[in-house]
């Protein structure tokens, strides 16, 4: 949770890391070298700048207060040149390959989808089982940098005018982001810096940023008619998502290694039209409006994750996700237990999923497929209650979900790659399978981002 502070004594972010051990973090602005940390930020003026910004009425002392360090950070944006060496020995991913100003928790999820994106192509290259599935070392690792440095490029993007969107608050209380930035720049240009010793440049840090302060205290007074109009501007644009949002469904779980699709699509979601519903998600469009192409819903495209749809089995109990993938690879959760014992874990590689609409193929077709291949597990995927299985690898769908539907009625089946998303779908009406066909998708699959 985040709290934005905003009054003549402190402006800054308070971050709750946990709420349960009452551990807190607050950031404030800092001017280097007018300010320095040793002499503008000690435990007891810390201290001070927390209590100023609590209700007044609040019995508040040093006994209840640990502040445990004291730091300063600078906010980054910027990406790595390669996200490996030539050799392709040396792979970044996370902070070493992108860093984002803290504004959507954009570096924890990109760091995310990096490593689970390199995970099961250093796992084939490894085990020496990549020219089963129609690639090599170099190719698959190249890869990874095509589809993660697009998606990363897009976000850092995005993270950017995130930012921009939270200095909208304070715009509107009269607190110029643009013009401390500039103030800075000034006093520690060149010339000011040989003209004027840093004890006067401090002075004038301090006097000019009491000026720049000074409609906080319109806009804290009961009495001040421009101060209610400036609570008044701020409220409108927090209550109408206009600053800081915090859920981007379509950059966290909709994006999509198709690099020249998804560029063109996250251009269009950056726009301020589709940032006010960043946080609204459907599973269909009960009806067509100018806001309903903003909303994210999920969506089965080439280089997408492939949806959630809840699965039964006989052999199961309960449900499953097609997004448990390690289940379904696995075939059932029991046998997926088993496969993490010892050294099997280390052994079994994640196969690829060929996911077949069993309500359109034939039973004899899927066991065929079934036994065909070596890296490809095979389920079919029927609508309606658990029944005779028929010796086949089958799922059943409730005939009610609304994304099984769409699957059944559009698709003959798909291939999801082993981090969960779509490398090629086949929409009806579909020709039986064949090996090479199946083959062929699987290897396309892999040169995403180059399409």
């Amino acid at each position: 949770m985040l709290y934005f502070i905003f009054n003549p004594d402190v402006i800054g972010v308070l971050i709750a890391h946990d709420y349960g051990k009452g551990e807190f973090v607050l950031q404030v602005p800092f001017f280097p070298p007018q300010e320095n940390i040793e002499l503008d930020f000690t435990r007891q003026k810390c201290f001070h700048k927390i209590k100023s910004f609590l209700p007044s009425d609040m019995n508040f002392s040093h006994g209840d207060l640990s502040i445990h360090s004291i730091g300063q950070w600078q906010m980054a944006a910027r990406i790595a040149e390669n996200f490996h060496d030539k050799s392709r020995r040396v792979i970044l991913m996370g902070d070493a390959a992108h860093q984002f100003p803290p504004a959507g928790g954009f570096g924890m999820n990109t760091g995310i989808q990096d490593a689970h994106n390199l995970a099961w192509k250093l796992g084939y290259i490894m085990q020496g089982a990549v020219e089963k599935i129609g690639s090599n070392r170099q190719e698959l690792l190249e890869s990874y940098q095509q589809e993660r440095m697009c998606v990363a490029d897009m976000t850092l993007k995005l993270s950017m005018r995130n930012v921009e969107r939270t200095m909208r608050v304070p715009s509107a209380l009269q607190l110029s982001h643009e013009s401390a930035r500039n103030l800075t720049h000034f006093l520690n240009s060149p010339t000011i810096n040989q003209l004027l010793p840093n004890s006067m440049r401090r002075g004038m840090l301090k006097n000019l940023m009491t000026i720049g302060t000074l409609p906080l205290h319109l806009a804290s007074s009961k009495n001040s008619l421009v101060g209610q109009m400036l609570q008044s501007r701020a409220r409108e644009i927090v209550e109408s998502r206009q600053s800081l949002a915090m859920l981007f469904y379509h950059f966290d779980i909709g994006y999509s290694y198709e690099t020249e699709h998804w560029k063109e699509r996250a251009r269009a979601l950056m726009k301020d039209t589709a940032l006010d519903y960043s946080s609204y998600y459907a599973l269909a469009y009960t009806q067509k409006s100018s806001k309903s192409q903003h909303i994210y819903r999920p969506l089965f495209k080439i280089g997408m994750r492939f949806p959630h749809i809840w699965l039964s089995k006989r052999s199961l109990n309960g449900e499953i996700s097609t997004l448990s993938s390690l289940a379904l690879y696995w075939k059932s959760i029991d046998r997926a237990r088993t496969k993490f014992v010892g050294e099997d874990l280390e052994k079994k590689l994640v196969p690829f999923l060929l996911i077949l609409n069993g309500d359109i193929v034939h039973s004899h077709i899927t066991k065929s497929l079934q036994s065909s291949f070596e890296n490809v597990d095979v389920i079919s995927i029927k609508s309606g209650e658990v029944e005779d299985e028929s010796g086949c690898e089958t799922y059943f769908a409730k005939e009610s979900d609304i994304l099984w539907n769409e699957f059944r009625r559009s698709f003959y089946a798909t291939i999801v790659r082993p981090d969960g998303h779509i490398g090629h779908i086949w929409p009806l009406p579909g020709k039986p399978l064949t090996l090479a066909a199946v083959n062929m998708a699987i290897s396309s699959s892999l040169r995403l981002a180059v399409k």
